[in-house]
């Protein structure tokens, strides 16, 4: 423990030594997710070549800050559970693991020898720690962590992963597959995620993701078909613009409705201050979200949702009324009717059919 401790805090000096020096780059590079909280605590080498660098987080987890290996060709690479820190046999203290709960900003990036992607697996967690809830566990990917990973085909987002940074998957140009596994935490895929993810075919966006972010999927040239599931509120500016071969989208009835305040509240400042003005709302599906799609004009469109029945009035009250027009199941109709509208609105624009 006493090792552990010494160079935790040597590092801590170290890095603090740095950040001071180097302020003004700071402000304008680091993820703000872990400045001035991460320090350099050790690498680990796996079997096949891979090496992984770590920075802490806290005295019990780490990130993966960086990565290097001699396999130069194109191979799987497993993300490890934990980090082992040697304790001190003569002092009788007992190694610690320490566990992995992210990756960090560009630890990956421009590698080009990795063809799939694997997560850490619950199993893995439970070896050093009985107790391990994969439930209440979450797992970041920071902004550009993958970037230019130019070998990466296969990647499966464990339902645990809570973020997926900006262009996390920039250029990632053999990536064919993307699957998010059941029950996802996933909230937000940030912009530019998968831009120029060139040989995507198709993705479909979990019930957890309230928002796509801008230009997160932007000319993914081979991307086919589109299923956004219903809890998506908001599909950014030029999401999917110039997906040139994309023929088929499923839009989920969710698209603007503003249910979830405290999401709302977070990313859209100027709304929620006054949600009854519906101009400061931003758009369902931002400017251009599907611009250059030029198979949608050939194939069609599908929109998920259906047209909403406008709810009964309760015996006695009066259409016209302000009981009737405050009630709940209006109010509820309202959201619907105009996230409908916005939707429709949106694709009769375009020229685009509509399942309904």
């Amino acid at each position: 423990m006493k090792k552990l401790l010494a160079i935790l805090l040597a590092g801590l000096m170290v890095f603090s030594i740095v950040a001071c020096g180097n302020k003004d780059k700071q402000d304008g590079n680091d993820d703000e997710q872990y400045r001035e909280v991460t320090v350099v605590v050790d690498s680990w080498t796996d079997d096949n070549g891979n090496t992984f660098y770590f920075e802490n987080v806290d005295s019990e987890t780490v990130v993966v800050s960086g990565f290097s290996t001699t396999n130069d060709k194109a191979h799987d690479v497993t993300i490890p559970a934990y980090l082992k820190v040697p304790g001190n046999e003569r002092e009788k203290e007992p190694d610690k693991y320490l566990r992995i709960v992210g990756v960090g900003k560009l630890a990956f990036k421009t590698t080009s020898s990795i063809k799939t992607l694997h997560f850490p697996t619950e199993a893995a967690y439970l070896e050093h720690d009985a107790k391990f809830d994969i439930s209440k566990h979450t797992f970041t990917i920071a902004d550009y962590a993958f970037r230019d990973c130019v070998a990466l085909e296969t990647l499966s987002i464990p339902a645990y992963v809570t973020e997926i940074g900006k262009g996390a998957f920039i250029n990632c140009s053999l990536l064919k597959t993307i699957t998010f596994e059941e029950g996802s935490k996933l909230t937000e895929i940030q912009d530019s995620a998968f831009w120029d993810c060139a040989a995507l075919e198709s993705v479909t966006i979990p019930a957890s993701v309230k928002a796509i972010g801008v230009g997160a999927f932007f000319e993914c040239k081979a991307l086919t078909s589109v299923v956004i599931n219903e809890g998506t509120l908001i599909i950014g500016k030029e999401a999917f613009h110039n997906c040139t071969a994309l023929a088929s989208v499923t839009l989920p009835a969710s698209l603007g409705i503003y249910k979830d305040s405290e999401f709302i509240a977070a990313k859209y400042p100027e709304y929620s201050k006054d949600p009854s003005n519906l101009e400061k709302r931003p758009a369902p599906i931002g400017e251009a979200a599907f611009g250059r799609c030029n198979a949608l004009y050939e194939e069609g469109w599908t929109y998920a949702g259906v047209l909403p029945v406008e709810p009964t009035p309760e015996e006695g009250v009066d259409k016209d009324s302000d009981e009737y027009k405050n009630s709940e199941a209006y109010k509820t109709y309202e959201d619907a009717l105009a996230a409908y509208n916005a939707v429709m609105s949106y694709t009769g624009s375009l020229g685009l059919k509509s399942a309904n």
